[in-house]
């Protein structure tokens, strides 16, 4: 089943100089139960275009109170890059 959230962002953890680890709020109702290898589905608006990426959690089932992905830029990608350069 597919749901829907705005995620809040909790910490942006530098890992290296082209990977940052995004860390996120669980929503305050509905918390995402997930098991290892899944993934969240981003949806961005840059430059008036609407981008969807996936990626892997990277955080802990039922250990970790929050969400993270890490993100690794891309060369000549588009959404990585900006996750990377600009998420706060």
């Amino acid at each position: 089943m597919t749901r829907t959230f705005t995620l809040p962002l909790a910490e942006v953890i530098r890992e290296t100089p082209d990977a940052v680890t995004l860390v996120m709020n669980q929503p305050a109702v509905d918390r995402v139960s997930y098991y290892a290898g899944q993934y969240l589905t981003f949806r961005l608006d840059l430059k008036g275009e609407v981008h969807y990426r996936s990626y892997s959690l990277s955080s802990t089932p039922r250990l970790d109170r929050h969400l993270a992905v890490t993100v690794r830029s891309v060369p000549g990608g588009l959404v990585s890059p900006h996750l990377v350069q600009h998420a706060r």
